[in-house]
Order: C-alpha cells, then sequence, then structure tokens
C-alpha cells in the first residue's frame, strides 16, 4: 500500500508536484518526492540541476512519513488450520476419523502407524465431540450446532452432507443400519433417520430423568449411561416411541457404555469398569467390576479385554475373561487426559483431549506400547523470532520452531514437548527457555533446529508466564513469586541466584540497558536494576490504568499490555520515575505487544491484531487492525510479524512499514550530488536513481547505521534532472 510523505522545509516555495525548496539564484532546485510501497518500500527524492551553476551553502529538508491507516496483511499461517482437543476417534480402512472440538472432523491417514498424517478436515461449526460412522458418512455430535452428516467417501475431500438440528446439545452419537442414535446430555436421545442424509428426519425420542452421556445399540435394545441413574434399557421394537424396560444404579456416574454378548461394560467414572448382566433386559444385574485408578469414561471390548480411558491416567487394559473378577493387566499413560479409544486390529486409537491421538500397538496387553501420534492440540501463547525461525510456546503441544523465510508457506522444521503447557519463550545464542507456568521453565539446545535437546527443568515459585534473556542469565516472570532470575551458564544445571517479590502477578518481563521491565497486575510496570542479578532491585513503578499482563521497550519508552485498558506509554528515560505519557484502548484485552521503529503491534485476546502509530507517544493512533482471529502474543522485526494466535497457530503478517529517510547534504561540482540515508539500525537498502521516474538503475547498495550514511553522486554530468531511491531489501 502507498503511503504519503509529509515534508517540512527550512525555506523555500511550494510546486505544483510537490515542495520545492529553492536557494540563492532561483534556477537551482532540489524537488523531494515520496513513495512508500508494499512490499519494498521506497524512499525518494529529485535533483535540478544546471552544471554551469554552484549552489552556495547548503539547504536542508526534513522529510517525514505520515502513515496511512493499513489494516496488517496476513501473508501465511502454520498450521494453516484451527487446532483443539481430541474427543473421539473411529476408523475404517487406514483413516482414523477424529472428533476435535473447535475444529470439526478431522481425518488423520495412519498406513504408517508410527506417522499419521492429516490429509483433510472440516469445520463443522460447533463443538465437535464424538463420531460415528455410517458407510461413506460420518455422523458428527456437535454440541448446539446439532448433528452435523459429512461425506468421507473421499477421505481427502470431506463434504457436508446435511445437518439435523437437534432438540439439546448433541454430545454422543452412534450409527446402526440407516439411523443415528444422538446423546443430548439431559435432553436425552433423539433417533435420527439418515437414509436420505441430505435429509436427516427425527423417528423418536426418549427424555430420561437424568444427564444421558452414552449409548449402545444391540439387537433391538439401547443402553444408555445416565450420569444420574447408572445403565438405563430401551426397547426399540418400536423407534418412534422407545420403551424404558429396565435399569441399574451404579455407584458412580455412568459416561459410557458397550455391550458385548451378555454383558453391558459400563465405564462408570469414579468407580471404575462396571460389569453388568443384560441377557435378561428387564433385570440387568451386576456381576463385577473394577475400579481404575482414575476416572473411566470410556470402553471398547476386544475378546477377553475391556480397553478403559481412565482420564489422566490414561489407558487401562483390563482382563474380563472372568466377568466376576476382572483384572488389570497394564496400561499407558497417554500424557494427557484420555477420552476415548477404538480398537483396529492389532492397535489401539486413542484420542486425548490434550496429545490428540496415540496410536498404540497392544500386541503385548500388559505392555500397550505407543507406535506413534499426531497432535490435534496447540494453543500458541507466545513467539519469539530469531532470524528467519520462530520459536513458538504452543500450550500443550510444546516448543515448535517454524521456518518463516517463506512468508506465505510457514513450515515447522523441529519441536519439542514440554512438561507443562508453554506460555513463552526466549531465545538466546543456542538456547531456548521456556515458561511452563506451574511447571517452571525447560532449557532447550537448539543448536539442531530439526531436533532440539531438552537440557534440563528448574521448578520456581509462583507460576513461569514470561522469560527474558540477558547474558548468561534468564529472568523470569514468576506470578505471585515476582521476578526470579536464574543463571543458565551451565545450561544442565541452571540454578535460582535470585530475585525479588512485588506486590502484584508479574506476568510479562522485557530487559534494556541493565534493567528489567515487568509487568505486574497490581503495580503495572515495576522496573528493576539487573546490576547485580544476585540481588536485582525494585527501582521504580508505574501504576497502570488496567492490568498490565506483557510489555516491549524500546528507547526511552515502554509500551504495556494493559489488559481491560490497551495499550498505555510509558516515559523510562529515569528508570527510578516512570511517567505514563499516553494510551489508548483496545477493543478486547490486551495481552502482548511489540514495537517496531514507531509502530506498536497489540494482540488483543478475542479483538484480534491491532497496530498503532507512536510516533507522538503522548497521542497513539490506530492505524490498522485484524480481527479475524484470537491473538495471544506477538513479534516482529524488519521482514515480519508474528502472532501467536491461539488454536490457529503461527500467523505471518507483513512487516511495519520501514521509516526510509533521504535527506540532501548539498551539492558542488566536485563532490556531485550529496545525500544521506537514515532508517533501522543494520537495514540493507539498495540506491536506485533515474532520469525520468519510469526507467530506475540500481546505484549501490548500504547498510544502515545508528548515524546516518552520507553518499555522493559525482557522476551528475550535463544531466538537467536526476531522481534518487532507497529500496528496503
Amino acid at each position: 500500500m502507498c503511503q504519503s510523505h509529509s515534508l517540512q522545509r527550512a525555506r523555500g516555495t511550494r510546486a505544483s508536484s510537490g515542495y520545492a525548496a529553492r536557494g540563492g539564484d532561483q534556477r537551482p532546485s532540489l524537488r523531494f518526492m515520496g513513495l512508500i510501497k508494499h512490499r519494498h518500500r521506497y524512499s525518494s527524492l529529485s535533483m535540478n540541476h544546471w552544471s554551469n551553476l554552484l549552489i552556495v551553502g547548503c539547504l536542508f529538508l526534513v522529510i517525514g512519513l505520515t502513515k496511512a491507516d493499513r489494516n496488517p496483511v496476513l501473508r501465511g499461517t502454520w498450521p494453516g488450520f484451527r487446532r483443539g482437543p481430541a474427543y473421539a476417534v473411529v476408523a475404517q480402512g487406514h483413516y482414523a476419523y477424529v472428533a476435535v472440538q473447535g475444529s470439526g472432523l478431522v481425518v488423520l491417514d495412519f498406513s504408517d502407524p508410527s506417522e499419521p498424517r492429516r490429509i483433510s478436515g472440516l469445520q463443522t461449526g460447533g463443538c465437535a465431540s464424538d463420531v460415528a460412522l455410517l458407510g461413506s458418512y460420518a455422523c458428527v455430535a456437535d454440541g448446539e450446532a446439532g448433528l452435523a452428516i459429512i461425506n468421507v467417501g473421499d477421505p481427502a475431500n470431506l463434504r457436508p452432507a446435511g445437518r439435523y438440528a437437534t432438540r439439546g446439545s448433541a454430545a454422543k452419537a452412534v450409527a446402526d443400519g440407516t439411523r443415528a442414535y444422538v446423546v443430548e446430555g439431559d435432553a436425552g436421545i433423539e433417533i435420527v433417520d439418515l437414509s436420505d442424509p441430505a435429509h436427516p428426519k427425527r423417528i423418536g425420542a426418549y427424555q430420561s430423568s437424568g444427564y444421558l452421556a452414552g449409548i449402545a445399540v444391540a439387537g433391538n435394545y439401547a443402553y444408555l449411561a445416565d450420569f444420574d441413574s447408572g445403565l438405563e434399557i430401551l426397547d426399540l421394537s418400536n423407534p418412534a416411541e422407545p420403551e424404558r424396560v429396565g435399569g441399574y444404579s451404579t455407584s458412580g456416574s455412568a459416561s459410557s457404555v458397550v455391550v458385548a454378548g451378555n454383558y453391558a461394560y459400563v465405564a462408570d467414572e469414579g468407580a471404575g469398569l462396571q460389569i453388568i448382566d443384560v441377557s435378561n433386559p428387564v433385570k440387568p444385574r451386576r456381576v463385577g467390576g473394577y475400579d481404575t485408578s482414575g476416572f473411566a469414561n470410556n470402553v471398547a471390548v476386544v475378546a477377553n479385554l475391556a480397553l478403559v480411558t481412565d482420564g489422566s491416567d490414561g489407558l487401562q487394559v483390563i482382563d474380563i475373561s472372568n466377568p466376576a473378577d476382572p483384572q488389570r493387566l497394564g496400561g499407558y499413560d497417554t500424557r494427557g487426559f484420555a477420552l476415548d479409544v477404538f480398537p483396529f486390529g492389532t492397535l489401539a486409537l486413542i484420542a486425548d483431549q490434550y496429545a490428540g491421538l496415540h496410536v498404540l500397538g497392544r500386541e503385548e496387553p500388559a505392555e500397550p506400547r505407543r507406535i506413534g501420534g499426531y497432535q490435534t492440540s496447540g494453543e500458541s501463547q507466545g513467539v519469539a523470532l530469531v532470524g528467519n525461525l520462530a520459536y513458538v510456546a504452543d500450550g500443550v503441544a510444546g516448543l515448535q520452531l517454524i521456518d518463516v523465510i517463506a512468508p506465505a508457506n510457514p513450515i515447522r522444521v523441529g519441536g519439542h514437548l514440554t512438561t507443562g503447557e508453554a506460555k513463552g519463550v526466549a531465545v538466546k545464542d543456542q538456547l531456548a527457555v521456556v515458561a511452563e507456568g506451574p511447571d517452571g521453565v525447560e532449557i532447550f539446545d537448539i543448536s539442531n533446529p530439526q531436533q532440539p535437546i531438552r537440557k534440563s527443568g528448574l521448578l520456581t515459585e509462583g507460576d513461569c508466564l514470561g522469560v527474558a534473556l540477558v547474558g548468561t542469565h534468564a529472568c523470569i516472570a514468576s506470578g505471585t513469586a515476582g521476578l526470579t532470575v536464574v543463571d543458565l551458564s551451565d545450561p544442565a544445571a541452571p540454578q535460582i541466584v535470585g530475585g525479588i517479590d512485588t506486590s502484584g502477578y508479574v506476568s510479562g518481563v522485557a530487559i534494556q540497558g541493565g534493567y528489567a521491565y515487568g509487568a505486574d497486575s497490581a503495580e503495572g510496570l515495576a522496573v528493576f536494576d539487573l546490576a547485580d542479578p544476585t540481588e536485582p532491585q525494585w527501582i521504580g513503578s508505574y501504576d497502570t490504568p488496567g492490568f498490565a499482563l506483557n510489555l516491549a521497550v524500546s528507547g526511552i519508552h515502554t509500551y504495556a499490555a494493559d489488559e481491560g485498558a490497551g495499550l498505555q506509554v510509558i516515559d523510562v528515560s529515569d528508570p527510578t520515575f516512570p511517567i505514563g505519557v499516553g494510551g489508548i484502548d483496545t477493543p478486547g484485552f490486551a495481552v502482548g505487544v511489540t514495537v517496531m521503529s514507531n509502530e506498536v503491534w497489540v494482540a488483543d485476546g478475542a479483538a484480534g491484531l491491532h497496530v498503532f502509530d507512536v510516533s507522538d507517544p503522548r497521542n497513539p493512533r490506530r492505524i490498522g487492525s485484524n480481527s479475524d482471529f484470537a491473538m495471544a502474543g506477538v513479534s516482529a522485526d524488519t521482514q515480519r510479524v508474528l502472532a501467536a494466535a491461539a488454536a490457529n497457530g503461527l500467523m505471518v503478517f507483513d512487516p511495519p512499514v520501514t521509516q526510509i529517510i533521504l535527506r540532501p547534504v548539498g551539492f558542488s561540482q566536485a563532490a556531485g550530488f550529496r545525500l544521506s540515508i537514515e532508517g533501522p539500525n543494520g537495514l540493507t537498502v539498495r540506491l536506485q536513481r533515474s532520469d525520468d521516474l519510469f526507467d530506475w538503475a540500481d546505484w549501490q547498495t548500504v547498510i544502515l547505521g545508528d548515524s546516518p550514511v552520507k553518499v555522493s553522486d559525482t557522476a551528475t554530468g550535463d544531466f538537467i534532472r536526476r531522481f534518487y531511491r532507497a529500496v528496503d531489501l
């Protein structure tokens, strides 16, 4: 997008084509024009002179940049789809169909069980919590959105086929023949005719007195898992009017049921597995049970084995060859919260709320082994950008390393699971330090980005929410414990060497010039002197109007993401006496912030990403926004802006407008036309020149520094006019 320059002149007259400044004789002139063009940014000026004249003295013009309003332009995303917790799984052929809350139906190809890969997905619009297959159709229990019917005839190309609006929130679904049985909690069940998938019709319904959580259908009977009353049995001889014929009150909270032979196997939450003889549906009776260590929420039966998903205790394998005396054979810790299991040959597919899909080999029932898996979850909460690599704190998915050299196609090159939920990350040299809330921090060797190596972990007081690195030390935002300083000189054995508590909750930290700046819920901004890292000194604070959650520091200003109070600008030229100089509210809750030049980017939670012009710190001005996605964190360099977009992963936006300024220094016949170039330190720009504004020729390339770079064009010859521009490479 083109931007306009505003020019302030030392002396001169206004010309029709821009600002023309004239000095002494009216014939020689310097004419300036401006152009900012995406993706390359141009800063241009032109020179008019007659070779037989000499400009006496130097004429200076100050070129500023007036930024036009613009919205951030999204260039690429990783992984390219919304993620979420895996709630249920079924399989057919070598495809697994996973109900992923917030993402809908996801299809994984596990022809190679060691590396399941996602081949397609379809947003269902609701909260997918269960899936059942009916020929070439999948029936997805989609919460308040009802029952979604999806054509899966081509697993790589899912197509919506129909939808049935349930009377309650669809939580579970089973399919049998041409019917779907939908469990709807306190709204009971509905029986739906799917003989025409595009036009599903209700056949009948049953209203329980409790809260229905699961269902199994065998023959003419439906077996219901009722949280409140245990097992209920319905006669389906007349599906338009299902009739309750029997039941059994379990000791726990029945959440799932499967029927095999004469027995119903009930996952009874805190009471484990219950085995009930249903050979006489009118008088079911309990014959045995096994109290699992966790909360049994689902069960599948294969031969003489019951596979029970046990919540945080993973998978439990129980021998049911003697229903009166079931015995645990073994189990597998899924490292999350196991919710569903689907036996498939010698494999078991497990849907885990936090860890996604697990593929287990069960050749040895007592020792199920993990063959492969696929992480459906992830909640990008923070991002650090170093070179062309983005280091993403991805919640339950751990640390992700994403190559962003091609903004339109970010590629994951490596990653590592973390012990806790990754909330923030900082990178220096060959180390990445990940903040993991109550699970402390973990240190990773990232010298090989494709295979990060965990070096160590460290528990600290409080919740580790953010981290910044300086020298061999890490400064950690430790929640109620304030600021914690960790010595990383030996990454394999980090040591807490210092810290200081505050009166609030420190959730973010940044470092500049020997000072640590903490985002503190009570204090707002807290400034710490790190002259002695073992004894950080709290030297100043500024109480922001909201709750400071994160911050960025640049020059003499700190920019605070102040939750409900939006963006706050604080002058820290005197660290002992920070002064609030400006602020602007945001539509949402500001949770992350980064600054580049005179632009500040704010991650505003559910309200998305907002860009502010802070060239006047007293009056920040919003110049753009993108509210399509929720944002949790943001980072930037001169090439791109990266946003941690929660379930949507990493997003790559166009960078801030780079302000490149060309200034005339003077002209002489001996030295030619002299000019200076200013811009961000380290930025490489190509100088070009033209005689007609149409054909541009490369002149030279310069790297900008802390001070203006001066160049001379001695090859002016007898040209009547020459134009110059600088292109950001």
